[in-house]
C-alpha cells in the first residue's frame, strides 16, 4: 500500500482554509484542528496530511501512466479554490471563481471514499451489476451529472461576524439536509471556509437557478450550528 499515490478526498487547499495560515501562506501548509470521530480526540495537523488515502482513485486496469487520470481532474481546479472562496466571502466572485466553485460542487459527492460502494449497491436495483474497477471508472460519468447541479438554486451563506460561530468542514466536504429519500426537497450545504459556504436546492420559488445568479445571506448562531451537525474528519490519512 505504501507504494500507491496519496489521493485527497477533500482538496487540501480547501482544508487549509479552515486552519491557521502557515509562514509559506500556502493553504495546503496551514494547520487545522481535526476531530477523530472514532476516538473523540482533537489534534492539529497540516492540511496536506488530512483527508487522504492511498490509491483511492487509481484505475488499476489501465496502463501505469493513465491510472491516476481521475485524481488529475481534482488538481485541475484545486489551485483556483482559495481565490474563489476568498472572493465569494467578499461577495465579489468573478466568472473564473464561479467556474472553480462549479467544479468543486460537481466533484464533491464523487470524491468521497465510499462512492464506488454506493454505485455497486445502486446498480442491482437498476437491473445491472458492476465490478469495483467499473465503479471507480464511473466517477468520470458522474462528474458530468454533477455539473448539472449548476441548474440548482444556490445561495452563499455567511457566518455571523460578531460572534465565534464558524462553519466546519466534514469528512465528506458537504452535508445533506434533511436526510430524506425525496431528493427534490433536500438541501445540500458545502462549507468553503469558516465564514462562507454554499447552500443548494433543486427547487426554490421566486429564484433563478445557477451560481451566476447567486444571492448572499447571513446566518444566525442557531442556523450555523445546525449546518455543522456533521463535522469532523474520520481520519487524517492511511
Amino acid at each position: 500500500m505504501s507504494g500507491l499515490p496519496k489521493h485527497h478526498h477533500i482538496p487540501a487547499a480547501l482544508i487549509g482554509g479552515f486552519g491557521e495560515p502557515s509562514r509559506s501562506e500556502a493553504t495546503r501548509d496551514a494547520r487545522v484542528a481535526v476531530l477523530d470521530k472514532r476516538s473523540g480526540k482533537i489534534f492539529t495537523e497540516k492540511a496536506e496530511n488530512v483527508g487522504w488515502r492511498r490509491g483511492l482513485y487509481s484505475l488499476h486496469f489501465l496502463p501505469a501512466h493513465q491510472r491516476d487520470v481521475i485524481d488529475s481532474l481534482w488538481t485541475s481546479y484545486e489551485p483556483f479554490l482559495p481565490k474563489a472562496v476568498a472572493a465569494l466571502a467578499k461577495r465579489r466572485p468573478s466568472e473564473e471563481d464561479l467556474d472553480a466553485l462549479r467544479l468543486h460542487i460537481a466533484c464533491a459527492a464523487v470524491r468521497i471514499p465510499g462512492f464506488p460502494d454506493l454505485l455497486k449497491n445502486w446498480h442491482p436495483a437498476q437491473g445491472s451489476e458492476i465490478t469495483d474497477d467499473q465503479a471507480r471508472a464511473l466517477r468520470l460519468e458522474w462528474i458530468d451529472r454533477g455539473r448539472q447541479m449548476d441548474e440548482w438554486f444556490w445561495r452563499a451563506l455567511h457566518a455571523p461576524s460578531d460572534v465565534n460561530a464558524p462553519f466546519v468542514l466534514s469528512d465528506t466536504g458537504y452535508a445533506k439536509f434533511p436526510e430524506s429519500q425525496d431528493s427534490d426537497r433536500a438541501l445540500v450545504f458545502l462549507p468553503l471556509s469558516p465564514t462562507v459556504g454554499l447552500l443548494g436546492s433543486k427547487t426554490q420559488p421566486n429564484s433563478r437557478p445557477g451560481l451566476a445568479d447567486l444571492d448572499h445571506r447571513g446566518t444566525t448562531i442557531t442556523s450555523t450550528s445546525f449546518l455543522g451537525t456533521a463535522p469532523a474528519f474520520v481520519d487524517s490519512g492511511s
